[in-house]
Parts: structure tokens; C-alpha cells; sequence
């Protein structure tokens, strides 16, 4: 259900097949040479994961090439915008140490910003009240 919503922000339309798409293991490589511009991925890197899944979409993504192990046959997939990095890979997560570290320090950073966020909108909240400013 949770990717359907993903497909359903992202724009893509998305089908029920009568079959496995793209099942099995797979290696996931970034395309793109810009900076972020496959999530935590680096240049160079891979990580290892599968795709097990019925459903198809009409975007799949080209943030990164996913390969399959031992095989020439590879595909198109993954969508990255802003922190957002969605697809229908289940990534391993051990196979890249550089991608979770990444990762752990982009959900540091968004933390950090929220925590600034909140901070401001409750002093804003306090001045309020402490004015005698109430909604």
C-alpha cells in the first residue's frame, strides 16, 4: 500500500501484472555523476538488493541502473527528488556501509532542521502568549 501511495505522489500511473516483475537480486548503480543525485548512493558504489513485487508503473525512475548479478540484463529504476529516493528495490543495506552511513547523516541533518523548525515556532508560540497576543 505504501508504494502505491509513493507511485500515486510521484506521478506515475501503475498496474497489476498477472506475474512477477523484475524478480530477484539485483545491484543498484547510479547514473547520474551529480552529488546526491541518486539519494545516498555514490559514484562508483553499489548496493546490493531485490525486487519481488506485481506491480508495474509507467515511471520507474533513471536515477540508477539496477543489474542483475552474473547476468548482462539490467533496467532503469528509482526515483530521487529532494531526499527522496523511491522504487520498488528492497535495498541490503550492509552490502554499501557508505550508503547507510550516508543516509544516517541525512536523517541527522533533517532531524536537526525540524528540531529548528519546531524550536522557532514554539518561542513564536510563547512570545504570543507571554504578549498577550492570543489568537
Amino acid at each position: 500500500v505504501l508504494t502505491l501511495r509513493i507511485m500515486e505522489t510521484m506521478g506515475s500511473d501503475r498496474s497489476y501484472e498477472d506475474r512477477l516483475v523484475r524478480f530477484g537480486y539485483i545491484e543498484l548503480e547510479k547514473k547520474d555523476p551529480e552529488p546526491g543525485a541518486a539519494g545516498c548512493l555514490q559514484d562508483g558504489h553499489r548496493i546490493r538488493g531485490h525486487e519481488f513485487h506485481y506491480f508495474d508503473s509507467t515511471d520507474n525512475g533513471e536515477a540508477c541502473t539496477a543489474h542483475k548479478p552474473g547476468r548482462k540484463r539490467s533496467w532503469d529504476c528509482m526515483v530521487t527528488e529532494g531526499n527522496i529516493m523511491a522504487g520498488f528495490p528492497h535495498l541490503y543495506y550492509r552490502s554499501d556501509p557508505a550508503f547507510a552511513e550516508a543516509f544516517v547523516e541525512k536523517c541527522r541533518q533533517f532531524s536537526a532542521k525540524r528540531q529548528a523548525q519546531f524550536s522557532a515556532e514554539s518561542r513564536t508560540d510563547a512570545e504570543k502568549i507571554f504578549s498577550g497576543k492570543r489568537n
